[in-house]
């Protein structure tokens, strides 16, 4: 039986084994087992396609942005998976503190997006909503179009009036999950 193989698809200044890298964002953001899973899923079907973002210091590699996808990696190399060397990209920070207001920012969101942005960025475009960790205040909504063909969108309940039809996309719908 052949090993399945992490595919990398990206490139950066550097590459580093999974082990060479240290996680440094601690308890920024919490993660349970089914955030991990999601992110193996995403890995499988998509490949490594970010590289991590490495703050050197002290003789050892932080990794600022990508903690989930080292617990997924650690997770996946667990269950048989072949680990190549990962695509880095190193940023500069004078000291720890520098160093952790350079990763806020990567995680900041100066941007906010909409359910009519993110529909008009799709277009009729496949997408599987629930892999995906939206913004609060979309949530999953179970939907028929207009030729009564089941699918799921995601849609901001707060943005519309509470009737059964969503005035900006026309999706007629049978309930609200969240």
């Amino acid at each position: 039986m052949k090993n399945k193989i992490v595919t990398i698809r990206c490139k950066a200044a550097d590459e580093l084994a999974l082990d060479d890298m240290v996680e440094f964002q601690g308890g920024l953001k919490h993660r349970g087992p089914e955030e991990i899973r999601q992110m193996i899923t995403s890995i499988e079907k998509y490949g490594f396609s970010f590289p991590f973002y490495v703050w050197k210091h002290d003789g050892k590699n932080k990794c600022l942005d990508g903690p989930g996808r080292l617990l997924a990696l650690a997770e996946m190399r667990k269950q048989g998976w072949e680990l190549p060397l990962f695509p880095v990209a190193y940023i500069d920070a004078t000291d720890e503190a520098d160093a952790k207001q350079r990763l806020l920012r990567v995680n900041s969101q100066y941007g906010q997006m909409t359910v009519d942005s993110v529909l008009e960025f799709v277009g009729d475009m496949e997408v599987d909503f629930g892999e995906l960790a939206l913004p609060s205040g979309v949530m999953r909504i179970e939907a028929k179009n207009a030729g009564n063909t089941d699918s799921t969108r995601e849609i901001d309940v707060d943005a519309m009036e509470m009737t059964n039809k969503c005035p900006k996309c026309g999706y007629e719908f049978d309930g609200v999950t969240k």
